[in-house]
């Protein structure tokens, strides 16, 4: 009979997407975000912006009993890449200059969403931002400008159920 459930690492995933769909601005956020979805390989057709691109990056293991039960601990990384259109009201030709100010809108807004529930549904114990990195557009006719904010989700299993956060 093959297991029940999803494994943690994915239920935090889909937890993460969903609290990401929830940034719209108003009293908490200056964005409202479009679109949140998770890369799955090759080219992406992205026509809603602003949007957040999910992609786990890698999950790192500890050896089982290193919490001091029959636990195993693990920390997994996801990158999620924020991308906003380059041009706006404010500018009709060239690059807007509220771009810089507005892609460091959406990361402090993308760090405020993911802290509200570090425990991602109980699933994890502490979610956090690693770093961000700017790419600011090169171009006058860039059609946007993006950031990758990498965070950083620990969670624990029981060391013989990878489906069941302890």
């Amino acid at each position: 009979m093959p297991p029940s459930g999803l494994p943690v690492k994915e239920d935090i995933i889909a937890n993460l997407q969903t609290v990401l769909e929830t940034i719209a601005a108003g009293s908490d956020y200056y964005t409202d975000v479009q679109r949140v979805t998770r890369y799955v390989g090759g080219p992406m057709d992205m026509t809603e912006f602003p949007c957040i691109v999910m992609t786990p990056e890698g999950t790192e293991y500890g050896p089982p009993a290193t919490q001091g039960t029959l636990t195993s601990a693990a920390s997994f990384r996801v990158n999620l890449g924020l991308y906003i259109r380059n041009r706006g009201a404010s500018s009709s030709l060239g690059v807007d200059p509220d771009v810089p100010v507005e892609l460091e809108k959406f990361i402090r807004d993308v760090r405020q969403a993911i802290i509200v529930d570090r425990t991602r549904g109980s699933k994890a114990i502490n979610t956090f931002a690693v770093s961000d990195q700017v790419f600011a557009p090169t171009q006058d006719d860039d059609a946007y400008a993006t950031a990758n904010l990498l965070i950083e989700i620990n969670y624990r299993t029981n060391w013989d159920d990878l489906n069941t956060a302890t």
